[in-house]
């Protein structure tokens, strides 16, 4: 029927209560804008939601469908052994995704029960209005090719979303550069900061598509965790008419965690 929300927001367990705990408090942006688009996502009332992670099972020159009936995500691993979450997949629309691009693109389809936080921490965070009402998902991870091809493989979902009958909403979840100051984890690079900068700029102009001509050794250099997601994403957006609303940008532990609505016309 329509694509009917898109968002791209990090995935940092910290935001979570129960494990940012007081960490929390340096992420007031982030979860301010978490708020803003969760309004907005239950607005649009969704039928399924497109959610592309930046973790997952990554294959090198594949995309990759997760096609599990049920989808559980525990936060055992940050230390919350309490919340649990259960999400139904979209299975129809998976496998019609599955038949229609395998002769195009290279797909493959994967059954795990567990997603990780890079699925868990937006749903948790986007999904409580919802109650018991919860859209079905599908989860999508990216590959190791290159830019073109994960702009490329957008196009082509868009594609399959113009023709389903359903509402859909798309989820970008990853992160920018995590070598922005001497607290990152993945240590300093002055790249870091030129590749977030660069990525802002280009999305407040309205310019995404322009992202897949950034010279591979800056994304590299930057260590980024959510690029990929962000090119499929806004290739499933190309010929859409949307203004771009970058809702929070922050790094209090050396990580660039970009919020942006996508504000569909």
């Amino acid at each position: 029927m329509a694509l009917v929300f898109s968002a791209f927001t990090p995935h940092t367990p910290l935001l979570l209560p129960q494990i940012g705990k007081d960490h929390r408090s340096l992420l007031k942006q982030t979860a301010a804008a978490f708020d803003a688009l969760q309004h907005e996502l239950y607005a649009a009332r969704p039928d399924t939601i497109f959610i592309l992670s930046a973790h997952g099972e990554l294959l090198p020159e594949a995309f990759t469908l997760n096609l599990n009936p049920v989808f559980t995500v525990s936060f055992y691993d940050f230390g919350d052994v309490v919340t649990k979450q259960t999400y139904k997949s979209d299975i129809g629309l998976t496998h019609h995704i599955k038949e229609q691009l395998e002769t195009k693109l290279p797909i493959t389809l994967v059954t795990n029960p567990t997603v990780d936080h890079g699925v868990g921490v937006p749903l948790y965070m986007l999904l409580e209005h919802f109650g018991t009402n919860v859209p079905k998902i599908v989860p999508i991870m990216f590959s190791m090719l290159d830019f073109d091809a994960h702009y490329s493989f957008g196009m082509h979902l868009q594609q399959e979303i113009i023709n389903s009958t359903k509402r859909i909403a798309i989820i970008g979840s990853g992160e920018l550069s995590h070598r922005l100051t001497k607290k990152s984890p993945a240590g300093y690079s002055p790249k870091g900061k030129e590749f977030d900068e660069q990525v802002k700029t280009l999305l407040e102009a309205n310019k995404g598509p322009q992202l897949v001509k950034l010279p591979p050794s800056l994304v590299e250099q930057a260590g980024e965790c959510g690029f990929r997601a962000l090119l499929i994403q806004l290739g499933i957006m190309n010929s859409v008419n949307y203004k771009t609303q970058i809702l929070s940008y922050e790094f209090p532990f050396g990580i660039g965690y970009l919020t942006v609505n996508f504000q569909l016309q």
